[in-house]
């Protein structure tokens, strides 16, 4: 049953996150703002979600871990209805900040929750679960808007889902608590319910979270530049590049759910490995700058980097105490968002510069992250588990 509710609740995070882009056009009609308005939404959405990231074992030492679960779901609910019934645009920068704390709080909580309990298999089919759900929500609002029906109906369809999965999750909340017993006493005793302690990472954690802005943020920039790159430097014809980006984003998700099932028989760091100087080898085919090759280099792109991240989540254990993990998972997702957003603003500055950059970018941030991957790679290694 937790495997489910996993998968629903990432499915259900990625659909807020992925339907702005789409009925950003609409939106912004409705309140008179300039399409450039859309950038002061994002910042605030970014920084709720780094504080909630990084703090919820002390919010789930208070609350409980189903509690939590259920209120971040129930947040989310709450800044949809907001959105669908704004009055105005300042409302909707407020609901980002609400979706912000709901993501980061769900993100870090079921990522540890995964390390603990789930193989390589199940953490994999959860991402890939955001994946699906990031795929559905523009096509809920494209359905919405060509029917001639306001943008406002896309975030009350959606909200309609999450407050069914807040339900289930309520009902759930104690079988939550007494999975997590375990995860509690060992991990989240660590974050008293009063002041969260500061806590310092050890090297190999401050590494691992290296890696994982960098890998995140190579995932970002191909996703958000991989269309500019293909369109105007690559010369393809519009049709043809956003069936290959839709292609990078289809193959994250088809290789987390068949790489998450090799890594449950083969172990988690040879996957990582491989996949890391397979994703160099992909980025290098974007040099030729010729339609083929780059279009390959794109999607095989999204296919050796599907796995990586929820591997890195799962191998968490590794790079720090049984005590401190929870509080580990919940920085890399913090180190997720943050390495998403600055490599994608700095591939956009350099691509202002000179198109081809996006090439080097890529092979530059793939570079880091296979080279980072053998780095924290153990010289012994056996399939990951989750400890007992």
């Amino acid at each position: 049953m937790f495997f489910i509710l996993a998968l629903l609740a990432f499915f259900a995070i990625a659909l807020p996150d992925a339907m702005l882009g789409v009925a950003w056009p609409f939106m912004r009609v409705t309140f008179d703002q300039p399409l450039a308005a859309l950038t002061l939404v994002l910042p605030f959405g970014v920084a709720a979600t780094l504080v909630s990231a990084s703090g919820w074992t002390w919010a789930a030492a208070r609350l409980g871990l189903g509690r939590l679960l259920a209120g971040s779901v129930a947040l989310s609910a709450v800044a949809l209805l907001c959105c669908a019934v704004a009055p105005a645009y300042w409302v909707i920068v407020a609901s980002a900040v609400l979706f912000g704390l709901s993501g980061g709080a769900i993100d870090a909580a079921l990522n540890s929750y995964a390390a603990r309990h789930f193989g390589p298999r199940q953490i994999n089919f959860m991402h890939a679960a955001y994946g699906v759900g990031a795929a559905s929500s523009p096509l809920i609002v494209t359905i919405v808007v060509s029917t001639g029906t306001s943008w406002r109906w896309a975030y009350l369809i959606v909200m309609i889902i999450q407050v069914v999965l807040t339900v289930m999750f309520a009902v759930s909340s104690r079988r939550w608590n007494k999975a997590a017993k375990t995860q509690t006493a060992h991990g989240l005793s660590s974050a008293s319910p009063g002041r969260p302690r500061r806590w310092r990472p050890p090297p190999r954690a401050a590494a691992g979270l290296l890696v994982v802005a960098v890998e995140s943020g190579l995932e970002s920039v191909v996703g958000l530049w991989a269309f500019v790159f293909l369109l105007q430097d690559v010369t393809l014809e519009p049709a043809t590049a956003g069936v290959v980006v839709s292609g990078y984003w289809a193959a994250l998700v088809v290789g987390r759910v068949l790489l998450g099932s090799v890594a449950e028989r083969v172990g988690t760091w040879p996957v990582l490995a491989t996949t890391s100087i397979a994703a160099v080898v992909a980025a290098a085919l974007l040099l030729s700058r010729q339609p083929v090759p780059s279009a390959a280099g794109v999607v095989l792109l999204g296919l050796t980097l599907a796995p990586i991240y929820p591997l890195l989540v799962l191998t968490t254990a590794e790079r720090t105490t049984a005590r401190s993990m929870d509080r580990l998972v919940g920085f890399q997702g913090a180190a997720d968002t943050l390495g998403s957003i600055t490599c994608a603003s700095l591939a956009g500055l350099i691509m202002a510069a000179d198109l081809t950059g996006f090439a080097y970018c890529v092979l530059a941030l793939a570079l880091l992250t296979s080279g980072g991957i053998w780095a924290l790679k153990p010289r012994k290694h056996s399939p990951a588990r989750p400890p007992r």
